[in-house]
């Protein structure tokens, strides 16, 4: 690429040869984390945004590999955070009846000690507050 730049004091015009580099992404649903080849130019700079489920030590063998076949550069994207719920457990949480209900229902589904004290424990909560 060449740009052309002029000098408003002098009416000189010079020219500079600029390099560029492709950029490439491999974002989380490309085929290359299912073990596909990927084929990029030499001095390609590349993204990589991991799934949120892949080890690290994949996540750079990968980067590694693709600095051994000619990448300029791999800058590793930080991963988003897996979902707290998958979504079936998430939809199935959902509110379907009043608020006590379902308080009372997770309540019931909880990984409490004492399942029990922590039921009667949020209805008096509950019952103070008038839900």
């Amino acid at each position: 690429m060449r740009v052309r730049s002029e000098s408003r004091i002098a009416p000189s015009i010079s020219e500079r040869q600029i390099e560029t580099r492709a950029l490439l992404t491999i974002d989380e649903d490309h085929d290359k984390w299912l073990g596909r080849d990927l084929e990029f130019e030499p001095g390609t700079i590349i993204r990589l945004i991991p799934p949120a489920g892949l080890p690290d030590s994949r996540v750079e063998s990968t980067a590694r590999e693709l600095v051994d076949l000619g990448a300029a550069r791999v800058k590793v994207v930080r991963r988003r955070p897996p979902p707290v719920l998958k979504p079936e457990r998430r939809e199935a949480r959902s509110p379907r009846g009043s608020a006590r209900e379902t308080v009372m229902l997770m309540a019931a589904e909880a990984r409490a000690s004492d399942r029990p004290a922590l039921v009667a424990l949020l209805d008096a909560r509950m019952t103070e507050q008038g839900i």
